[in-house]
C-alpha cells in the first residue's frame, strides 16, 4: 500500500502522514490529518503514521469523529519498522499528548478511537488532568477508546498522568470506555495527586489478560498504578504486571466507592 492520495473504501478513508520530502503522503502533521479525517464525516477513518518524520511538541485533538491512528511504519509503503515499532509522539510539556473530547450532540452518539503502536511521552503538567491521553465525554456523547501495542511513558498531570478517563458532569453525558489490548505498557508517569498510570472517573476500563504492563508510575496521593474515583475495571484473569512506582510508594490501585473491580471473562 502506498501513499497516493486518500484511498476511499465505502465511507472509510486513509490519511497518510510522512516526511515533507515524501510527496506521496498528504500530510506532514498528524493534527492536519486528524482535521481532514474529521471533515470527512463522523465514521471511522485511518490515520497512518510513518517514522520518516518526527512528531514533537504535540497536543493532538480528536473531536466528534471516529478514527484510528496507527504508527510503527518504516516508510510510506507501510512496511513495519522493526527497529522503531512505535510512532514516537512527544508532547509540549503542558497539554495532554492526545486529547479526545467531542462536543455535545443533539442525539446520542458513540465515537470510537483506536490508538495503535504509538509512544506518547512528555505531555501534561502538574496542575491539570491528563498527561499522555485524556478522554472526556459530553452530553449525549460516549467515547470508546482502544489502545493496542502502545507505550505511554514520561507524562505528568494532577490526576491521570498516563491516561485520564472522565465522564462529563453534563446532563445525559455519555460513558467513556477504555480497552487495553495486549502489548500496551503504561509506565514511569507521575501524578501530583491521583492515578499515576490511569485515573478513571465515571468510566469503564477493560484490560487484557496478559501482555499488559502498568508499572513504575507514581502518585503523591493514591493509586500509583490505577485510581478508580469511581469507575469500573474489568480484568480478564490477571494483568501481566501491575505495580506502584518508586518512593514515595503508593498502592498500585486506589478505590473510591462506588467502584467495581471484576476479574474474569470480560473483554469486548
Amino acid at each position: 500500500m502506498t501513499c497516493h492520495g486518500a484511498i476511499a473504501w465505502a465511507s472509510l478513508e486513509y490519511f497518510f502522514v510522512g516526511a515533507p520530502t515524501d510527496q506521496r503522503c498528504q500530510f506532514t502533521s498528524i493534527q492536519d490529518a486528524l482535521t481532514a479525517a474529521a471533515a470527512n464525516g463522523p465514521d471511522l477513518d485511518y490515520v497512518m503514521v510513518a517514522n520518516t518524520a518526527g512528531h514533537t511538541n504535540q497536543a493532538l485533538f480528536i473531536g466528534n469523529q471516529s478514527v484510528l491512528i496507527q504508527g510503527g511504519y518504516r516508510s510510506r509503503d507501510l512496511d513495519d519498522d522493526e527497529d522503531q515499532p512505535y510512532a514516537a509522539i512527544s508532547g509540549n510539556g503542558s497539554d495532554p499528548v492526545i486529547r479526545v473530547e467531542p462536543l455535545a450532540a443533539a442525539a446520542y452518539t458513540n465515537y470510537r478511537g483506536v490508538l495503535s503502536r504509538l509512544r506518547l511521552s512528555g505531555g501534561g503538567r502538574d496542575d491539570a488532568n491528563g498527561g499522555g491521553l485524556r478522554v472526556v465525554t459530553a452530553a449525549n456523547v460516549g467515547v470508546r477508546v482502544r489502545i493496542e501495542g502502545n507505550e505511554i511513558t514520561g507524562n505528568r498531570a494532577y490526576n491521570g498522568a498516563g491516561v485520564y478517563l472522565f465522564k462529563s458532569t453534563a446532563a445525559q453525558a455519555g460513558l467513556p470506555e477504555l480497552t487495553i489490548y495486549p502489548g500496551a505498557r503504561i509506565h514511569a508517569n507521575t501524578a501530583a495527586q491521583l492515578g499515576g498510570g490511569l485515573h478513571v472517573s465515571g468510566g469503564l476500563v477493560f484490560m487484557a489478560p496478559d501482555a499488559v504492563s502498568i508499572d513504575h508510575n507514581t502518585a503523591a496521593g493514591a493509586g500509583g498504578g490505577i485510581m478508580l474515583q469511581p469507575g469500573t475495571l474489568f480484568v480478564d484473569n490477571a494483568v501481566s504486571h501491575l505495580a506502584a512506582g518508586p518512593a514515595p510508594r503508593r498502592p498500585a490501585v486506589g478505590l473510591n466507592w462506588p467502584t467495581q473491580v471484576q476479574v474474569g471473562p470480560s473483554m469486548v
